[in-house]
């Protein structure tokens, strides 16, 4: 095919889009979005929806945290004067219902691993009774050790602190031998203090 024929024929109407640029723009009125079916289509794509849902969720979560913080007594949005409340006397005794017995009861059925929470407990109590520190349940072991951290009986609560943590929490198995040397720990403490 020589070049005058190839020139005749993209000079033809029918392939005129190819050579001029006036058809290379699309079409704007066929390539618009169908218009919303409904209102909540609508509602959910729109910004102010959105907007709403990243600030819920954003107030959940520091909203968990608080909690989490707060349930942990790391008070870190209060101010460090600020105490917990004390308990009182009736609250107190809710929390130490015939220690005694129920230790006794826990090495008369060889509960060894009772037994040392008992004993721990009973270390917590005769420091409360000092006026070293405040018994509160929902405290943690580690912040029982910073409120005594300069006390001199420090170096031996922490080491019946890990007792009681590898005995009641890790599963250390205590058959009667380690829990007499176990007892003989907290005796040794109890006469210290």
């Amino acid at each position: 095919m020589d070049s005058t024929k190839l020139d005749s024929i993209k000079n033809l109407e029918v392939f005129a889009y190819a050579n001029d640029p006036a058809y290379w723009k699309k079409n704007v009125e066929n390539n618009q979005q169908p218009e919303q079916e409904n209102w909540f289509d609508a509602l959910i794509e729109s910004w102010g929806f959105k907007l709403v849902v990243y600030i819920v969720v954003a107030a959940l979560l520091i909203f968990a945290a608080f909690r989490l913080l707060n349930e942990q007594n790391m008070l870190l949005f209060s101010r460090k004067t600020v105490k917990r409340r004390k308990l009182t006397n009736a609250e107190e005794q809710q929390h130490e219902p015939g220690i005694e017995e129920l230790l006794k009861k826990a090495e008369y059925e060889q509960d060894f691993r009772e037994a040392v929470r008992l004993q721990y407990l009973s270390v917590l109590f005769l420091l409360r009774d000092k006026s070293l520190v405040e018994y509160h349940p929902e405290w943690t072991n580690a912040t029982y050790l910073r409120l005594l951290r300069t006390h001199p009986c420090f170096p031996a609560f922490r080491n019946l602190t890990r007792i009681y943590d590898f005995v009641y929490y890790g599963g250390f198995e205590t058959d009667e031998v380690k829990y007499r040397q176990i007892q003989q720990e907290f005796s040794l403490f109890r006469k210290k203090l």
